[in-house]
């Protein structure tokens, strides 16, 4: 007689495995969707930083292509240096100028 209604007891308290595992796999696939969005989404970002970081260095090379252009351009644009005015007046031999004194 002491164990009577115990049983009702249990078996209000008592979980179905099954419904316990199905929970379970539910709460399991619900954190492996975020994990794999979390992932995605890094993978995206990291994709993106490096394609910009790619288009950065593709455009710093264009514009200094350019500027070294523009500078090419305008040293070739400039006169041709004047001869030297002392260099007639030294020998080819540099034994030194043809109009200084010798000693």
């Amino acid at each position: 007689m002491e164990r009577f209604g115990n049983a009702h007891q249990v078996a209000s308290t008592w979980k179905d495995p099954v419904t316990e595992e199905e929970k379970r796999q539910i709460e399991s696939r619900v954190v492996e969707q975020k994990r794999y969005e979390e992932a995605c989404n890094d993978l995206k970002l990291n994709r993106s930083i490096s394609q910009r970081e790619a288009e950065m260095r593709l455009r710093f090379r264009e514009t200094a292509l350019e500027t070294e252009r523009k500078r090419a351009a305008a040293i070739a644009a400039l006169p041709s240096p004047q001869p030297d005015p002392l260099e007639s007046h030294f020998k080819n031999n540099f034994m030194g100028c043809t109009l200084c004194p010798r000693k």
